[in-house]
């Protein structure tokens, strides 16, 4: 069944097929195979199949019905799974800017230090914004293979030099190693800062799912990856991250939790202020049913950096030390069976031994939001 969901017709075939020889009188086996025959254009075969269940097992009528109708549909063939989203929003940002929570800080130390005053443009400015994103995902090949089209746009209605653009496409397969399940894949994209391209990433990962004696709605896995980080309009700030990360995942009935935490080297490629740094993140999110329809999304995310050196020698002497937090809560009132409403509040804390490296963020948003039903 796993092997259905994920795509990989093929090996759910091998194990269908095994299972219906070791247990020849698994009526459910016989029936999982002879539609896994049908999805993958093998008409005959599943023909074949559907005679025999009717001949041995004298089905009950729901199932002869579904053998009916698989009869009646035919059998076309693998056919792409794909899934499409749009939202669109209206809302208000604290500080768009991330300005400094004070205006004032000092450089240097003992009798060379000086007392500064920040400019009114590096304290926190706010505005209201309008959000638009699309994500597309495609099933590619009967293996498994899925691609991902992801694109984000948010336009301030007076602060336009903070807009930002981002277009990232991926691809993901799915293989199963014995009793391991396995995830590889990749992305790459590119985020506009005003009118100029701010970042450009790209980033390879496997994730490993081992064998553990889990309850049925649980789920743990590893995944290592490794992101490629350049900023065409800033010098000595391009990166490599290194990322080990452990997520446990448990589904159930109406709810949906996952927890994470990795450790983090992000290596800097030329003279980046405070050299490389070492990071730890953590984060833990979950939907809930709230009752009538409504469904309640919850999130906390947290990083923490260490720098590996003297910030900017002579001025700033500290080693940048950072902690981050986003607490996220949201709630979704269906409109439609694909359409709803979605309410969401964001709150980022940014602590910092440097001070005007410190500042709070807080947004409100609105929006409306359209997802596709599942198609093949």
């Amino acid at each position: 069944m796993l092997a259905i969901t994920e795509g990989r017709l093929a090996d759910a075939q091998k194990a269908l097929t095994a299972l219906s020889e070791e247990s020849p009188r698994h009526a459910g086996a016989w029936l999982d195979l002879a539609m896994l025959y049908c999805a993958v254009g093998n008409a005959p075969a599943a023909e074949a199949l559907f005679v025999e269940i009717e001949r041995r097992y004298d089905p009950p009528r729901p199932i002869l019905d579904v053998i009916a109708s698989q009869r009646a549909l035919g059998c076309l063939g693998w056919q792409p799974t794909q899934s499409a989203q749009l939202r669109v929003g209206r809302g208000f940002e604290s500080n768009v800017n991330q300005g400094a929570r004070s205006p004032n800080f000092s450089i240097g130390s003992g009798s060379s230090q000086i007392d500064l005053m920040l400019l009114p443009e590096f304290l926190p400015r706010s505005d209201r914004f309008t959000n638009f994103s699309a994500d597309v995902t495609r099933q590619l090949a009967p293996d498994g293979t899925t691609g991902v089209v992801q694109f984000q746009s948010k336009n301030y209605d007076n602060l336009s030099k903070y807009d930002t653009n981002s277009l990232f496409v991926g691809l993901e397969r799915p293989w199963q190693l014995g009793d391991w399940g396995l995830r590889a894949g990749g992305t790459t994209g590119f985020m506009t800062l005003g009118s100029d391209v701010y970042l450009k990433q790209t980033q390879l990962q496997l994730t490993l799912l081992p064998p553990l004696p889990l309850p049925g709605n649980w789920k743990f896995g590893v995944t290592e990856s490794l992101s490629l980080i350049s900023y065409p309009t800033l010098t000595a700030y391009d990166a490599r991250w290194w990322e080990t990360r452990g997520t446990l995942t448990y589904r159930g009935s109406d709810s949906l939790w996952q927890a994470s935490a990795s450790a983090v080297q992000d290596s800097g490629t030329g003279q980046r202020p405070g050299g490389n740094r070492a990071g730890i993140f953590a984060s833990l999110q979950g939907r809930v049913n709230l009752g009538n329809d409504v469904r309640g999304e919850l999130g906390w995310q947290m990083q923490q950096w260490q720098g590996e050196r003297a910030y900017f020698p002579g001025l700033i002497d500290d080693r940048r030390s950072q902690k981050t937090q986003v607490l996220r809560a949201a709630a979704v009132f269906p409109l439609s069976e694909q359409q709803a409403i979605v309410l969401e509040y964001r709150n980022a804390r940014n602590e910092e031994n440097i001070s005007i490296f410190n500042y709070r963020d807080q947004i409100l948003q609105l929006s409306w939001q359209w997802q596709s039903p599942q198609k093949r």
